[in-house]
């Protein structure tokens, strides 16, 4: 027993010394000089502390500068369907009772896409109406919709450039209903 404590202690000891010798130096920031340049203090060094000679990079064959100019986005420009004193979309109204969990904008593939999320309480026959009314009166054309007591759905359009996406859907956790409305509008090609 005593000669296994013994051995115990010398290998803890062996451990603790080598752990110390280990890392006796760790470089701090306080020891980084700030003046000198980072190309200066990321150079690769050789075994005896010189900097190694940086490594150039291969010729590239010349290419068509067309090829090699960065492309610049189009810069964004605010939808025309924004609705800016409300935050809405000025065709697509926000159901009366509904509270607003969610705005996206910003132009995807050259649309212009809004998206609002919202939540209410109301049963599904009075927001079904409510958008059946809008839909019409906003001189929206109808190309798919689906009407069910938890899942309602209508997908639009105005025009060659204009479209949108009204759908409420029954949450099975809480029983209210998610509106989701999404309408997006095609962006107007740069004038070189």
């Amino acid at each position: 027993m005593k000669r296994e404590l013994q051995l115990m202690c010398l290998v803890l000891v062996a451990v603790v010394i080598a752990g110390l010798f280990g890392c006796s130096h760790k470089p701090a920031y306080s020891e980084m000089d700030t003046n000198k340049s980072s190309r200066n203090q990321n150079q690769n060094q050789t075994s005896e502390g010189q900097a190694a000679a940086p490594v150039q990079p291969a010729p590239q064959p010349a290419a068509d500068a067309a090829q090699t100019a960065p492309s610049t986005p189009a810069p964004f420009k605010t939808p025309t369907f924004l609705d800016q004193a409300s935050g809405g979309i000025k065709d697509l109204p926000t159901y009366p009772n509904a509270a607003r969990v969610s705005v996206q904008l910003g132009p995807i593939e050259g649309v212009n896409t809004m998206s609002l999320i919202y939540v209410t309480g109301d049963p599904m026959d009075k927001i079904a109406a409510f958008y059946t009314r809008v839909i019409k009166d906003q001189k929206w054309t109808v190309s798919d919709k689906i009407l069910d007591p938890e899942l309602s759905e209508w997908t639009l359009k105005k025009g060659e450039d204009n479209s949108a996406k009204v759908q409420v859907k029954k949450d099975q956790k809480t029983g209210a209903f998610n509106i989701v409305m999404v309408r997006g509008e095609q962006m107007q090609a740069p004038k070189k």
